[in-house]
């Protein structure tokens, strides 16, 4: 193991608020969902990886540990360029971002997205998928310094997310409405119906559910909105399973 990232889940494990995850055994690492390292053997049936080769991985806990056991499939091989450190740090928020705005909102060219608390590596993730998209991006933060930081090359504009006028601002600057809203922070439910008035007619929110109890919410319109649970795996089939829970609302039934 060479390195190994923090998120919030991390934290919720340390001091008790959320349960370890189904079939754990007593003594099982379950802090670090992320992490980079060297591999020192594989399975006789593993092929594309050696002893040796560097990799980054995701799993449900286990990195923060001198060496963990992993299917070859949770792993990716790293370009010589990219540091174990930067390498730990990038998969779930990469992931995340491709999940939630590139297969549940398909964002596209000429599609407009509101990121609230986009200061994080999920959030500057999103900011970076929607400029490659071709989208106008649209950025949201509660103080001064964050507006700050978050008045980034590709960001079209950033608003004051606590401020009276900030749903109005957004209208003005998108003359109407947002196709996506991606909330990464916590919301009071006032600002968090504002958010939801500011999307366009068929217009998708997706906010993350950090807090150890997941709810699920269908949209009777949408009913792909779902997330499935958690099963990580680094093949195109398991961008759909990603540690963190989202539900996806539209405009229409506001579910």
């Amino acid at each position: 193991m060479q390195a190994a990232a923090l998120n919030g889940r991390d934290a919720l494990f340390a001091t008790g608020r959320l349960l370890p995850p189904r079939g754990a055994r007593p003594g099982d690492v379950h802090l670090g969902c992320e992490g980079a390292g060297i591999v020192t053997a594989v399975g006789d049936d593993v092929t594309g990886i050696l002893p040796g080769d560097r990799v980054a991985g995701i799993t449900q806990g286990g990195w923060l540990a001198s060496h963990i056991n992993l299917r070859a499939d949770q792993v990716v091989k790293l370009p010589e360029q990219v540091t174990f450190a930067a390498a730990a740090s990038l998969l779930i928020a990469q992931l995340t971002t491709h999940h939630v705005l590139g297969h549940l909102a398909g964002l596209g060219p000429g599609d407009s997205v509101l990121i609230l608390g986009g200061s994080d590596g999920t959030g500057l993730a999103a900011i970076d998928f929607a400029r490659r998209a071709g989208s106008r991006v649209i950025v949201g933060a509660p103080t001064p310094a964050l507006r700050a930081l978050l008045d980034l090359p590709g960001v079209d504009h950033v608003v004051d997310s606590g401020a009276p006028g900030f749903a109005a601002e957004v209208r003005q600057v998108t003359q109407g409405g947002v196709d996506v809203v991606l909330n990464l922070s916590s919301l009071t439910a006032d600002l968090r119906q504002r958010a939801l008035d500011l999307l366009a007619p068929g217009g998708i929110s997706s906010t993350s559910d950090r807090s150890p109890r997941h709810h699920r919410r269908r949209c009777t319109c949408r009913p792909w909105t779902a997330t499935p649970p958690f099963t990580p795996s680094m093949s195109s089939a398991g961008l759909s399973s990603l540690p963190s829970r989202w539900i996806a609302a539209c405009r229409t039934c506001r579910r």
